[in-house]
């Protein structure tokens, strides 16, 4: 059996979390609600900001 890593783990946590977001931002700009906008943007920036040292760590 494979198993993950704690990393794999949370990145794929973490990317789920970015779709949400992302469903989230269309949401916001289909009802022009621009403070979920904001909001959300400054939520999937934030993710990406953690994201990013996991990934390119990757292979430690």
């Amino acid at each position: 059996m494979n198993r993950w890593s704690r990393e794999t783990y949370d990145l794929t946590g973490y990317g789920l979390w970015v779709l949400g977001i992302l469903f989230f931002i269309a949401a916001a700009l289909r009802s022009g609600d621009a403070l979920s906008l904001a909001g959300s943007v400054l939520f999937l920036v934030g993710i990406v900001l953690v994201m990013v040292p996991m990934i390119r760590r990757g292979g430690d």
